[in-house]
């Protein structure tokens, strides 16, 4: 299944500008409309003058740099630290996966709006999908994203039964005692 703008395919002039017919429920990888207000690109950019647009400005030729993180690695498992950077990431490589690393992996990828492809190259499918799948669910990656683990190449989408059983995502609580004693939880993480 190719994706607009997957596997060296160019992504189309009016890529996320309209919505989705079937909105947050799409389940085609080839789709090329928006799903929810936050992947909507602005159709008027770059001649867009509206100070209130809430559209991304960004150019479909500015989707395509690769994201490389690296879970075993606390300085280099930093993702876009704003949605203007991270809107420009279609792929990402995480290497040194741990399931223990998914808290900081999400958060790493939470700007990156358009991303299509995540490449897991040290990760089993039969260890990994349900790993890849929070990730996924969390991020609300619509439909879902292209996963290459070491031994498949899968289109994994979300889990809408899933998210239908569950209210919403609310700030977790945290206190002194869930910090390993070298460093605090992160500020805004949730769960």
């Amino acid at each position: 299944v190719e994706h607009p703008g997957g596997r060296g395919e160019p992504l189309p002039e009016d890529y996320k500008v309209d919505q989705c017919p079937n909105g947050r429920r799409c389940g085609n990888f080839k789709c090329k409309y928006f799903h929810k207000p936050s992947e909507q690109r602005c159709k008027n950019w770059p001649s867009c003058d509206e100070s209130n647009c809430s559209a991304i400005h960004v150019h479909v030729t500015q989707i395509r740099l690769t994201l490389i993180i690296n879970a075993a690695d606390d300085i280099s498992c930093y993702g876009p630290d704003d949605i203007e950077t991270g809107i420009c990431y279609s792929k990402a490589i995480i290497r040194s996966f741990e399931g223990i690393s998914v808290p900081a992996i999400i958060k790493a990828l939470r700007h990156c709006r358009f991303l299509k492809t995540l490449v897991v190259p040290e990760l089993d499918f039969e260890v990994g999908q349900f790993y890849i799948k929070e990730i996924i669910n969390t991020l609300d990656f619509v439909p879902g994203l292209h996963v290459i683990y070491r031994d498949q190449d899968v289109e994994m989408v979300r889990d809408l039964a899933a998210l239908a059983s569950v209210p919403s995502r609310v700030p977790a609580p945290t206190h002194e005692s869930d910090s390993d004693g070298e460093r605090p939880p992160p500020p805004d993480f949730t769960c």
